[in-house]
């Protein structure tokens, strides 16, 4: 019966089956790109074709590719270990993510859809002059074979996304003893916490942060951002991008559901050895949408008020993003220079307690001892949890 230490020193790296799954996928990826390029003859090629697939994609593909452009690594392992430290309320990302894609199906797809441009900095220069296109050309997408080879390879990875969540989420919970345990464990360990309501702006995640503030933060994303605005005007017609949407919205909340799932998995599997504090690991790998929303942000409002607004001229577009970068870039460095304690930004209590001894063993098999990973916990009147046995 195969074991591994806890307390010893963890190493880990790629091995060969590893460097294989890697090697076939960017060769699958780069495939893609090429079989795109070469298929049309050069002499058929238009600037419209490489930039928006001809406007001929249909919306399931299209959607996919929404949904899989804005999962990155940093995303895929960020998300687990937040429902790892926080429980599974980040679930609450997905009414974000839904109001997101409603606001921007219906308010923002029409302008650009109807004006038939290909990029959002076209609309900047439109409205508000060459000075915030140039602004906004940090957004630009340019991709070997067009849109057309972009969006084939992200169904492609949207695929193996989800093959890789439905993987460590059945292997986890073979590991653990089964998905009934798992739920007790994270019961028990206050990670299915759906009634935290708290206003407090300093905690990291709430209803409200998630609702409305991820509202916010994928509207940056979805409604004006080069990368995303490129591939629904690739769609046949604008019904069809706006189902594209829909499709991007239904995939969305598979993969932030399936890796909040492997989330709640891991703290069941770890819940007595919290890899973090045993010094296992060195950084809980948490997903970031700082820089983009420095930048994105302020982009946003600019665009909402070319839209909207009327009245709005080029000083006031200028003046608004100006104050906007400045006061988000200072929000940005100071949270960083000075970080709030996991305590102000809520982070649930874990443990340790089974790692201390060398002799202490977790078996890798699927009959392996409970007690070793699973000692149940249970709430205290304090707020946080304590094992059974703890008085």
């Amino acid at each position: 019966m195969e074991e591994q230490s806890v307390s010893g020193p963890a190493t880990s790296g790629f091995v060969v089956a590893d460097y294989a799954v890697f090697a076939g996928m960017l060769l699958v990826s780069m495939s893609i790109g090429l079989f795109q390029a070469l298929k049309k003859k050069p002499s058929g090629a238009r600037a419209d074709d490489f930039f928006t697939g001809g406007r001929s994609m249909p919306a399931v593909p299209v959607g996919m590719s929404l949904c899989a452009s804005f999962m990155s690594a940093v995303q895929v392992l960020g998300v687990p270990s937040e429902a790892f430290r926080h429980g599974f309320k980040f679930l609450y990302m997905c009414l974000g993510q839904s109001i997101n894609s409603l606001l921007t199906a219906y308010l923002f797809l029409p302008v650009f859809f109807r004006l038939g441009i290909t990029s959002t900095n076209q609309y900047l220069k439109m409205r508000f002059g060459r000075g915030m296109q140039l602004l906004g050309s940090i957004q630009f997408l340019v991709a070997t074979g067009g849109m057309k080879a972009v969006i084939w390879t992200d169904v492609f990875q949207i695929v193996v996304m989800l093959s890789g969540f439905v993987a460590i989420f059945i292997q986890g919970t073979v590991l653990v003893g089964g998905p009934a345990l798992v739920l007790e464990i994270a019961q028990n360990g206050s990670r299915i916490n759906f009634n935290d309501f708290d206003a407090d702006p300093r905690k990291r995640y709430s209803f409200w942060s998630l609702s409305v503030g991820g509202t916010l933060v994928w509207l940056s994303m979805y409604g004006v951002n080069q990368a995303q605005v490129q591939r629904y005007i690739s769609c046949r017609s604008e019904r069809d991008a706006q189902w594209a949407l829909f499709v991007n919205q239904v995939g969305l909340c598979l993969i932030v559901g399936s890796a909040l799932t492997c989330g709640i998995v891991m703290f069941a599997y770890y819940n007595n050895c919290d890899p973090l504090m045993s010094g296992k690991i060195s950084a809980p790998d948490l997903g970031s949408f700082t820089v983009m929303g420095v930048v994105s942000g302020p982009l946003l409002g600019v665009f909402i008020l070319g839209m909207f607004v009327p009245a709005t001229n080029r000083v006031g577009a200028f003046s608004g993003i100006s104050v906007g970068f400045c006061v988000s870039l200072w929000l940005a460095v100071g949270s960083t220079l000075y970080p709030p304690s996991d305590e102000t930004i809520g982070v649930l209590p874990s443990y340790a307690g089974q790692c201390a001894g060398s002799n202490i063993t977790l078996d890798s098999s699927p009959n392996q001892d409970q007690h070793s990973i699973s000692t149940p916990l249970r709430p205290n009147n304090a707020g946080s949890v304590v094992k059974d046995g703890d008085q």
